[in-house]
C-alpha cells in the first residue's frame, strides 16, 4: 500500500504556525492531487487528522479531489487554480519505503 509522503506534515505544521494568530473565519482550499495512487480511505483519514489541526488553529479546510489524467484540466476546471495562501497544492507522489 502507498503511504502520503511528507506533505500532510508539512500541511499540519503549517495550521501549528497558523494557530498563534488565527483569523476568524479563516478558509484554506487544498487541492489534492494523488499520483501515487494511495487509497480513498488512507486519504480521507490523512484529511480527518489534518483537519482537526488546522479546526484548532480555527482555520476551515475545503478538500478538492483533483484528477491525475491526461484529460484533467477539461474534467477538474476548478483544479487548474493558481495556488495562492488560501489554495493549497498538495501533490501526493510514491516515496521511498
Amino acid at each position: 500500500m502507498n503511504k502520503p509522503n511528507g506533505s500532510w506534515f508539512m500541511l499540519a505544521r503549517a495550521a501549528t504556525l497558523a494557530a498563534k494568530t488565527p483569523l476568524p473565519e479563516s478558509k484554506i482550499q487544498v487541492f489534492v492531487h494523488n499520483y501515487a495512487g494511495v487509497s480513498t480511505e488512507t486519504l480521507a483519514r490523512a484529511a480527518r487528522t489534518a483537519g482537526r489541526i488546522f479546526k484548532s488553529a480555527a482555520i476551515e479546510v475545503e478538500w478538492l479531489d483533483c484528477l491525475v489524467t491526461p484529460k484533467a484540466p477539461a474534467q477538474n476546471p476548478e483544479c487548474q487554480i493558481q495556488p495562492s495562501p488560501a489554495r493549497l497544492s498538495l501533490r501526493v507522489t510514491p516515496g521511498a519505503r
